[in-house]
């Protein structure tokens, strides 16, 4: 197993646990509505805002409508998007800092993605 999926985000879930919870989330809130699909939205961006901290997650993309594109590490990597709103102060300060910007092309899009 890459050693990267054991790391420990705040002492307490590994990189792999966050991206497992990311996705769960995501594919159970479609399934959802009202109360407790915004619940397993805000679950969604609380795991996503820890893997972008830990570096679990680059930036891929960031919309004018206020939309962040990441991809996860692992295998398979995959793909999300989470609302800048419902990230965490430390990912949004991330966001806001413009690290993530070197990657990016004009568009806003990852280059070479």
């Amino acid at each position: 197993m890459n050693p990267t999926t054991q790391t420990q985000v705040d002492g307490f879930a590994s990189l792999d646990t966050l991206r497992q919870v990311a996705r769960m989330s995501n594919v159970l809130a479609k399934s959802l509505s009202g109360p407790t699909r915004t619940l397993a939205y805000r679950i969604k961006a609380e795991a996503c805002s820890l893997l972008m901290l830990a570096g679990g997650a680059t930036v891929n993309s960031v919309c004018p409508t206020g939309i962040v594109g990441l991809d996860l590490s692992g295998d398979p990597p995959f793909r999300l998007h989470v609302r800048r709103s419902h990230l965490n102060a430390q990912a949004r300060a991330l966001l806001e800092s413009g690290s993530y910007r070197q990657d990016l092309d004009s568009s806003g899009e990852r280059s070479g993605s």
